[in-house]
């Protein structure tokens, strides 16, 4: 079992979230994660809603927080597969929305 901790920073409603993620322990303190020991401790998103053409441009944005050159290296390493979780993620967002329009 994984548990993840989230600890938002700033909402600005239809504008932008900003956010500290980790992984957790089941009483939510912050631990490393099972898979990679370099991993960096906390990272922070930054997602900002941005209007485009009448539609809704989600323009996502992320880095290693307070960590080590290795962990930065680490995180860096590993950008296409954090690609591919959000590209999945939003692919899911995307249908239900649809969904819901229907």
């Amino acid at each position: 079992t994984m548990y993840g901790k989230f600890h938002y920073q700033r909402i600005d409603p239809t504008e932008r979230l900003v956010w500290l993620n980790s992984f957790a322990d089941e009483h939510g303190a912050t631990v490393k994660p099972p898979f990679e020991q370099d991993w960096p401790a906390e990272m922070l998103t930054i997602v900002t809603l941005v209007e485009y053409n009448g539609r809704t441009m989600v323009c996502l944005r992320g880095n290693a927080h307070n960590a080590t050159p290795a962990q930065q290296q680490v995180y860096l390493e590993n950008h296409p597969s954090m690609q591919q979780g959000w590209g999945g993620t939003m692919e899911q967002l995307e249908a239900y929305l649809a969904q819901a329009q229907a």
